[in-house]
């Protein structure tokens, strides 16, 4: 089942809102960084079009003690909390929310930073967003102005990498469509006449071979008339 990983730097496809810092971090991090936010309030929003499977949350648990806390709200519903405490050591690819079954349509995930460092909490770090489909293209929407496409990815592998690359918005194929029908029809306007002046040459040729044949047929050889001359001389 083909897996599509949006890294947290991918700023094309996840709008932030309030205090996030992108600071380099572990290789054990995708991409070796996060999106790092102890400010009360502040948002990572994700979106996308298309059927989904599940899709996922990854973040880092960061060392000390402590909890980070989160909201997550999908498509407008009711929030989901989410908190990790720290042991200590740092956790990498910590799985903070994963969805069920998603049907084809679009697609906002909220995520809501809830603990300051004031209140006791740590800091929340994003990693990545990741989901699960089997579309072959799939439409992210634009996160600022509603109705309008930000970018397509094409659905190749089970891991497309950090960014998926931003095409613009989805290609119109009328005009491409278009242009083949016409040119589909004007060669079968050609074919058809190219095959009609070839059975009508035929036609003709065959026609003044067989004038000639019979022209042929009633005329008497020469050498035959002279056969019969010269018969009746001898009598």
């Amino acid at each position: 089942m083909p897996n599509l990983m949006i890294d947290d730097a991918n700023t094309t496809l996840i709008l932030y809102t309030g205090a996030w810092q992108q600071v380099p971090g572990s290789t054990r991090q995708w991409e070796g960084g996060v999106h790092v936010t102890s400010e009360v309030g502040a948002k990572a929003t994700f979106g996308f079009r298309g059927a989904c499977y599940s899709v996922r949350i990854w973040g880092t648990i960061p060392a000390g003690t402590g909890s980070s806390l989160i909201d997550i709200t999908l498509n407008g519903g009711n929030p989901i909390v989410s908190s990790r405490t720290s042991n200590g050591s740092a956790v990498y690819d910590e799985v903070f929310y994963a969805s069920g079954l998603l049907a084809e349509t679009t697609h906002t995930l909220v995520i809501t930073n809830r603990g300051s460092i004031a209140d006791g909490y740590t800091e929340f770090m994003l990693d990545r967003f990741e989901f699960e489909t089997t579309d072959e293209k799939v439409t992210f929407p634009s996160l600022t102005t509603p109705g309008v496409v930000g970018a397509t990815a094409t659905n190749t592998n089970a891991n497309t990498g950090a960014n998926v690359p931003a095409q613009g918005a989805k290609k119109n194929d009328t005009p491409v469509i278009a242009t083949a029908v016409v040119v589909g029809v004007l060669a079968i306007v050609i074919g058809f006449f190219a095959y009609f002046l070839l059975k009508t040459r035929r036609q003709l040729n065959q026609y003044r071979n067989s004038n000639g044949i019979e022209k042929g047929k009633n005329q008497s050889p020469t050498g035959a008339r002279s056969t019969i001359t010269n018969n009746k001389f001898f009598r």
